[in-house]
């Protein structure tokens, strides 16, 4: 004879949980609240009467919630019938804010748009600016023997020598001078002589 071992199955009751989610104080629906069976990962939406419906077993937990308001767990009570009628109230859950300030950035069109120019804050130690162009003198022709000996004693052959040598000494001035300029942004400085 050939027996067979006897198991018990205990089979839980499937149903369904309605009910209604209504406010506290003013006793109006709550529309748009999540309805949530935990243990079975289903959920739903109260609609603009406050009304749900969602599957559930004995003993589930359902979790409501909504924006503005305190979650609640209910547990549901599907051990004599297989429906269970709710009234969910929710208790006003006020949460205060620090001051919200909305700053609006420009677009990527006025960006692009509008021309870039350094802060006038903003100054570099190392910037050297270029130098100004020099104005170029007329300089002597020399056409041959006679014009050299004219350049060479004539009064205005000495004037473009002597010009010649006051830019030469005006400009190692001016660098000299730059250089102290340079200089004088760095802490241990000395001055060039």
């Amino acid at each position: 004879m050939l027996l067979l071992p006897c198991t018990s199955v205990v089979a839980q009751i499937n149903g369904w949980v309605v009910g209604t989610v209504v406010q506290s104080e003013t006793n109006t629906p709550v529309s748009g609240a999540s309805v949530i069976n935990i243990k079975r990962q289903k959920a739903t939406i109260s609609d603009e009467k406050g009304m749900f419906l969602i599957q559930a077993a004995d003993q589930d937990s359902i979790l409501i919630r909504a924006l503005g308001y305190a979650p609640k767990i209910i547990n549901a009570d599907l051990s004599v019938t297989t429906s269970q009628k709710l009234k969910v109230i929710l208790e006003v859950d006020a949460v205060l804010l620090k001051e919200v300030e909305v700053i609006a950035l420009p677009s990527l069109r006025d960006l692009k748009n509008r021309p870039y120019a350094n802060p006038s804050n903003v100054k570099n130690p190392a910037y050297i600016p270029l130098p100004e162009p020099e104005p170029t003198l007329p300089t002597p022709s020399v056409s041959g023997p006679i014009g050299a000996l004219y350049n060479m004693f004539s009064n205005e052959g000495k004037q473009i020598r002597q010009l010649q040598k006051h830019n030469a000494h005006q400009r190692q001035l001016e660098q000299q001078e730059e250089e102290a300029q340079y200089n004088k942004f760095f802490k241990d400085s000395v001055e060039v002589q």
